[in-house]
């Protein structure tokens, strides 16, 4: 690899742009023997549009990272109880039970590191207490999809997607992502049907138009489409949500608005009102009757200027 600038290397004949980081010390334990750097391909070889996707890259890094920190943090509690001989038998059984979860966790991240295990002494696969009793304090779960990696797979179905195209729905995933955090909604894959509801009438409680509504809606929609399609999530909640519609009278109303002072002053300021002036090559009322336009229906006496000068103005 061709170092390009810190943590941006150059690899292979087609000059194919990647991350790279160092594993920190601390946390060679979880990851295979001898594996001293993680790589990973930003899928491009233009250092010109490289920027966003290093950044979004490194951060799934760090998370990794996060997230390797704290099984080791579990896997590393201590196994030797105090004062044993004063716990209570239910006291005794919580810290049976707290043991074999340990032991669980650390044949995992055995053969996660490519050790063997042998599955005949291994304990099956139980919960978490923290999950029970704590649940906010749980290590967040590395298998299910990120908003970022959901993201990442709608913004690379389609090869080099324009900046503006992604940032248009990058809005109203983040918005859709801290509504759901709210909620205690930590990964895409467990927003419901019912929540995108709730997410949209949220936004029309914080005074957004319809348009802008419905617009993000089809953009969360699209996002989990794609997200199904390639088989990261499983369903798309979004897929039957409506939006709003406003009634045909309403946008009459806003489509169709009257002169104010400014605009009359304007209108009959010209030399046709004030002067009796006509336009040069026309003669009589023949501009009328070619141009549809009735001075009478708006107060204009039929022996003032044609329609073509109100167009001029």
């Amino acid at each position: 690899m061709k170092a390009i600038s810190e943590n941006l290397y150059r690899c292979g004949k087609s000059g194919t742009l990647y991350v790279r980081r160092r594993i920190p010390a601390s946390l060679r334990a979880a990851y295979p023997a001898h594996q001293e750097h993680i790589a990973r391909s930003l899928h491009t070889s233009d250092v010109r549009n490289v920027k966003e996707r290093a950044r979004a890259e490194l951060t799934r890094i760090d998370i990794e990272f996060h997230q390797k920190r704290q099984e080791l943090d579990l896997s590393r509690a201590s196994l030797n109880p105090k004062q044993v001989s004063k716990l209570e038998d239910e006291q005794l059984q919580s810290v049976v039970f707290l043991r074999s979860v340990i032991e669980t966790l650390d044949h995992q991240l055995a053969r996660q590191r490519g050790e063997l295990v042998d599955t005949g002494k291994v304990a099956p696969a139980t919960t978490h207490p923290l999950h029970l009793i704590a649940p906010e304090r749980t290590p967040e779960n590395s298998q299910a999809p990120t908003w970022e990696k959901v993201f990442v797979t709608w913004r690379d179905y389609v090869q080099d997607r324009p900046m503006p195209t992604t940032i248009a729905s990058q809005t109203p995933w983040r918005a859709l992502e801290c509504f759901e955090k709210g909620n205690n909604v930590h990964t895409p894959g467990e927003v419901t049907p019912e929540l995108m509801t709730a997410f949209a009438h949220s936004m029309l409680d914080r005074g957004l138009q319809v348009v802008t509504i419905n617009e993000r809606i089809s953009k969360v929609r699209a996002i989990y489409r794609i997200a199904v399609g390639k088989h990261v999530l499983k369903m798309n909640p979004a897929g039957n949500t409506l939006g709003f519609k406003e009634s045909g009278v309403k946008k009459r109303k806003k489509r169709r608005l009257p002169f104010d002072t400014a605009d009359l002053t304007t209108l009959f300021s010209s030399e046709v009102f004030t002067q009796h002036k006509r336009s040069r090559g026309q003669a009589g009322d023949e501009p009328y009757r070619h141009s549809g336009f009735m001075p009478a229906k708006f107060g204009i006496p039929d022996h003032c200027a044609p329609a073509t000068e109100l167009v001029k103005l």
